[in-house]
């Protein structure tokens, strides 16, 4: 006989499977380069926004806990991406004979190294937009809200059945 599910399996269940659906939402995110119907600000580089090396996108991980998911990245730049912001940064000596090795492996034909080479400010502010690709929406809150609903019925159906079943033995036994 199969076990009837306590609600603390409710909701675990609840939870691995919001889990799973809420990567699904963030994969697809990154595919269509938007956050759901939001196209992210384009680049000026060719190819896919924050998917150089999909570095970002396989770094995110989706913890079930007792009450609720936690998502984490092991990328330091992941909330940045996600949020936006201003990055203040300090131009070193090193990164500058970098620049100039760029710029001659090129065949001194990509400029934008030897502007770095060059570049006199010791700081630089960069501003990097919000591409958000994790966050609160219409469309999750409408999947989790099925996902729930879904796994609470079964719980219901799987207590009114073991209900039943011991009423009709109490009945049996009289």
């Amino acid at each position: 006989m199969q076990r009837t599910p306590t609600p603390d399996d409710v909701v675990r269940k609840i939870s691995k499977d919001v889990s799973v659906e809420l990567q699904s939402h963030v994969m697809d995110n990154f595919r269509a380069q938007a956050f759901y119907d939001q196209p992210w600000t384009p680049i000026h580089r060719k190819g896919t926004i924050l998917v150089q090396t999909a570095a970002l996108r396989n770094s995110i991980r989706y913890i079930p806990q007792a009450r609720g998911v936690t998502i984490t990245s092991s990328k330091p730049y992941a909330q940045i991406h996600n949020e936006g912001g201003t990055i203040r940064q300090t131009v070193t000596q090193r990164q500058r004979i970098w620049a100039w090795r760029q710029y001659y492996e090129s065949g001194e034909k990509d400029t934008k190294y030897k502007a770095i080479a060059l570049l006199r400010k010791k700081k630089l502010t960069i501003r990097i937009p919000a591409r958000p690709f994790v966050g609160a929406h219409p469309r999750l809150y409408t999947a989790i809200s099925e996902i729930s609903d879904s796994r609470l019925q079964q719980f219901s159906k799987a207590l009114m059945h073991k209900t039943f079943d011991q009423l009709k033995k109490g009945l049996k036994r009289r």
